[in-house]
């Protein structure tokens, strides 16, 4: 919005001083035709006569004062574009001051995201790891879950084999005590 109003209010002083100027070349050449009409006025009178020397430095006259006067205006237009450009001049400095601070402030709070970012990486980085260790030591855990079922499984087998062997073992000795039975009361 501020770039859009200033670059408008450039474009508008670009346009009134083209104008100014373009006021001024018209008044400049109106003044000089109105001084060679004049002259051509009082030759084209004097054809038939020399111009004496008195019209002469008559119109030379009416010439250096219109000069005078023109120069004078000149004078003036130049103090006013003084004022003008002084205005301008202060309102750019008080432009360039607010700009400054803005982009001050504006340097304060980048520092500052870029403080909090940068604690937020380290943070992030730290949190990696500590999950990074909760994974490994999630495996190792697992490994070990893993290790102690296949050792539970494999005593369960061999207790399954034992109580087998025990039971077979078992049911001899009740047939060796039962035919040891009958052996006896025999």
């Amino acid at each position: 919005m501020e770039t859009l109003r200033h670059s408008s209010g450039r474009e508008r002083s670009q346009l009134a001083s083209t104008l100014a100027q373009s006021e001024e070349e018209v008044r400049h050449l109106r003044d000089r035709v109105a001084v060679l009409e004049r002259r051509t006025s009082g030759e084209c009178a004097g054809l038939g006569a020399q111009l004496t020397v008195d019209e002469r430095v008559q119109s030379l006259l009416g010439e250096r004062t219109l000069l005078e006067r023109r120069l004078e205006e000149a004078h003036l237009h130049l103090t006013d574009i003084k004022g003008s450009w002084s205005e301008k001049i202060s309102q750019l400095e008080t432009q360039v001051g607010r700009l400054s601070r803005q982009a001050g402030e504006e340097g304060v709070e980048r520092r500052r995201a870029e403080g909090e970012r940068c604690a937020l990486l380290e943070r992030v980085k730290a949190l990696e790891v500590i999950v990074e260790r909760g994974r490994s030591a999630a495996r190792d855990k697992e490994e070990l879950l893993l290790r102690v079922r296949a050792e539970r499984d494999a005593l369960a087998d061999e207790l399954k084999e034992v109580r087998g062997t025990h039971d077979a073992q078992m049911e001899e000795l009740q047939r060796q005590i039962v035919s040891w039975k009958k052996l006896a009361s025999l």
